[in-house]
């Protein structure tokens, strides 16, 4: 499993990784979309990660996972833009207020805007 991470780490520092998944990966999985969101944030790749998180959020509009990509996003926002990130989680607590984890939103924003 180490060597499958550090592969994808390698493929994604170089800027390979996000071509061969819009080249191989099929667009018929909200699931298969964020979960590449995830490893692509994980590995550091913000455009990769904002990219699937996108394509969730545009594609898959009545999915369950529609909520989580949106946070996904704001997430990676944070680590470079911290006003789109309150703009992003605003967002989500006018759509979503009694999701389960807009508490946590919550307290992300009473951070992010001290």
């Amino acid at each position: 499993m180490l060597i499958i991470f550090w592969y994808g780490k390698k493929l994604s520092d170089e800027g390979r990784l996000s071509p061969l998944l819009i080249k191989y990966l099929p667009r018929e999985s909200a699931a298969i979309e964020y979960h590449w969101a995830n490893l692509a944030a994980l590995l550091n790749n913000r455009a990769a990660a904002c990219y699937h998180f996108d394509i969730v959020i545009s594609t898959f509009s009545s999915s369950g996972y529609l909520p989580l990509a949106l946070i996904g996003r704001a997430e990676v926002y944070e680590g470079f833009d911290r006003k789109l990130a309150i703009e992003e989680y605003k967002k989500f607590l006018q759509t979503y207020p009694d999701h389960p984890k807009s508490p946590m939103i919550i307290r992300r924003l009473e951070l992010l805007e001290q």
